[in-house]
């Protein structure tokens, strides 16, 4: 998200993710990461992004880190609060249906090939950094709007 100043996609519905078409390259775990990749095709580089469950903050708030490589040098990494919780929502008949939504709440760009360790202390999330380029906060508070 470095060209944007804010998100532009803040929610998935996790029902109609799975499968869907918009996520088809092959998933795979390496140790506490999910990675999910593409491979380069037709003048477009490789990309891959990936993601580390950290845990629940005392509130019920999701933490994760998340990284995304476009196919250069960079592997840029964030910082995630989710929250996870059903949602009304319209099926495709006009009846009222149940979404179960993942929301990022906020996001903290840790930077360019950061290296750190994510903690989390009831709602507290403390954040150490070993090596990288970007200025990472060394803690945030876990909270909903």
């Amino acid at each position: 998200n470095l060209a944007d100043s804010t998100s532009i996609w803040t929610s998935v519905d996790l029902d109609a993710a799975v499968g869907s078409n918009q996520y088809f390259d092959a998933i795979k775990k390496n140790g506490a990461w999910v990675t999910q990749g593409r491979a380069a095709d037709k003048g477009r580089e490789a990309e891959e992004t990936a993601y580390r469950y950290i845990g629940a903050t005392k509130n019920g708030l999701l933490v994760a880190v998340a990284t995304y490589n476009g196919g250069g040098t960079g592997v840029f990494t964030n910082l995630h609060v989710l929250d996870l919780a059903p949602t009304r929502a319209f099926d495709d008949e006009g009846k009222t249906t149940t979404r179960i939504t993942l929301t990022n709440l906020r996001s903290v760009a840790l930077g360019d090939r950061w290296d750190g360790d994510v903690t989390i202390a009831g709602d507290d999330i403390h954040i150490v950094t070993r090596s990288g380029a970007g200025r990472a906060p060394k803690s945030i508070q876990a909270r909903r709007p």
